[in-house]
């Protein structure tokens, strides 16, 4: 090993980690901006900014993925219980929240089009 070069990520790890990182401080920024006298709000935004942003990774690079639809959709499954448990904490709100973002990960190729990244 080579110290902190042999640290670094490559591959479709990387550009997953650049696309939730950006997703965590764009929901995170935007989230403080709209109310600054809460942190809780802004991490929960940012946390959610993660999972969107691992989310739309294959939408701009699919070639790196070998089942792209499958990550979408296990991605917004898992965004979508991440808003069901902040929101409503119950497990009925969890699980309708897996059934949206399982669907909004399938239609993600679709969406993803319209979207559009400074």
């Amino acid at each position: 090993m080579r110290g902190r070069a042999a640290a670094r990520v490559r591959g479709p790890g990387a550009f997953v980690l650049r696309c939730a990182v950006v997703g965590a401080l764009v929901l995170g920024s935007a989230s403080w901006l709209a109310s600054p006298g809460d942190p809780l709000r802004a991490t929960v935004a940012g946390a959610f900014g993660l999972l969107v942003g691992a989310l739309a990774a294959p939408g701009f690079k699919p070639a790196a993925f070998r089942h792209p639809a499958l990550y979408q959709v296990l991605c917004a499954g898992a965004a979508g219980a991440f808003l069901g448990f902040f929101l409503g904490a119950s497990v009925q709100s969890v699980l309708f929240g897996v059934l949206v973002g399982g669907v909004a990960g399938w239609l993600a190729p679709v969406w993803l089009r319209w979207l559009t990244l400074p």
